[in-house]
């Protein structure tokens, strides 16, 4: 999930990350909530990924802005995730929903709200990217946004095959699906706006 360096001439295959980004804000406004963090702020060296990048101004498009006290720069590892959310928390106002910017954030995420001994959804609302089997099996399964992985490696494969042959080949950028399950809903007080 890293931003392609610019200006790179080389064909990739990826997810579209900022549509991505987009779906979790969205499903996540849609249920009422404002106070939404991401677990990592974008930084050029430390965090250089498309996912925090793009989020405030995702945030921004719904008329909505990152509180400062949300923003840390961080890694994308499980531990950082944990503490960052007990930081997150434990703050006069907490987020009323989290974005684990992948499915190893979501680990830490999760296993810091239940040590803390808060409900997910009552509590907290929590997203993750990426559907790794956990997500599922948890109590409450997660709600994700998917990486359609088999198609983009499959496309790699191709791609790579056809550069072998001498042809030439063109990048490609595959939707996200989002996932809703249990793990998200409507914060304490607020009125949603979902249909359905």
């Amino acid at each position: 999930m890293r931003l392609r360096p610019p200006g790179s001439p080389y064909p990739h295959v990826n997810v579209d990350h900022v549509g991505a980004t987009r779906q979790a804000v969205q499903y996540l406004h849609s249920l009422g909530h404002r106070d939404i963090a991401a677990l990592g702020t974008y930084h050029p060296q430390i965090h250089p990924e498309a996912r925090s990048h793009a989020f405030p101004a995702i945030m921004a498009e719904l008329g909505l802005s990152v509180r400062p006290e949300y923003q840390r720069v961080t890694l994308l590892t499980e531990e950082t995730a944990f503490r960052l959310t007990h930081e997150l928390m434990a703050l006069p106002t907490p987020p009323t929903a989290i974005i684990a910017l992948n499915g190893t954030q979501g680990i830490g995420a999760f296993r810091a709200i239940r040590e803390r001994g808060w409900q997910i959804p009552d509590d907290i609302s929590l997203i993750t990217f990426d559907d790794y089997s956990w997500t599922s099996l948890v109590t409450p399964p997660v709600t994700v946004v998917a990486q359609p992985v088999q198609d983009m490696a499959v496309a790699a494969a191709r791609n790579m095959i056809a550069l072998l042959e001498g042809q030439t080949v063109t990048s490609q950028v595959f939707p996200a699906e989002l996932i809703a399950r249990q793990s998200c809903a409507a914060p304490r007080g607020a009125v949603s706006s979902k249909v359905g």
